[in-house]
C-alpha cells in the first residue's frame, strides 16, 4: 500500500481509499475509541 486516505470521518465511522501504484480500493470502516477496527467493508 502506497497511500491510505480517510475522506469522510464521522465519529467512529469513516470512508476512504487505499492505493498501491495505479490500483485503488474504496472502503468504509467503523472502530472503537481505542483505535480497533470493528467493521471494514470494501466497495
Amino acid at each position: 500500500m502506497d497511500f491510505l486516505f480517510l475522506d469522510d470521518v464521522r465519529g467512529s465511522e469513516a470512508n476512504g481509499s487505499a492505493r498501491c501504484g495505479e490500483a485503488e480500493v474504496r472502503f468504509s470502516l467503523e472502530g472503537t475509541d481505542d483505535g480497533r477496527i470493528t467493521r471494514l467493508d470494501l466497495a
